[in-house]
């Protein structure tokens, strides 16, 4: 990841299940972190579910992470904060392949 980039070894058709710790102040995990969110917004249907996040964190550093419920709504729509550690997991047994492929057209550039 560190030699190719985050967005380009993440595949939107398998995060399920993946534990991501993302540092908000790098762009690259800024754009994985809206990547994630658009897909598990609209694979709810523009709400994100509780129970489909097994891990939902934040805090200034990885070592102070502060469990949350899910992420603030704005953060879907108009992006995370510009710093800080995000740790999520998206717990979904069953996705939505076109969902996904829309997302890895908008914020990976796959054709």
């Amino acid at each position: 990841e560190d030699v190719f980039g985050r967005l380009n070894v993440a595949c939107p058709t398998q995060l399920q299940h993946r534990k991501f710790v993302l540092d908000l102040s790098v762009h690259e995990d800024r754009q994985l972190c809206k990547l994630i969110l658009f897909i598990i917004m609209k694979e709810g249907k523009g709400a994100i579910d509780p129970k489909l996040l097994s891990l939902c964190a934040y805090g200034p550093s990885v070592t102070e992470l502060r469990p949350m419920i899910v992420p603030p709504e704005w953060w879907g729509k108009a992006g995370p904060p510009l710093a800080g550690i995000f740790a999520i997991r998206y717990a979904v047994d069953k996705d939505m392949p076109a969902v996904r492929r829309r997302a890895a057209k908008q914020y990976c550039g796959w054709e």
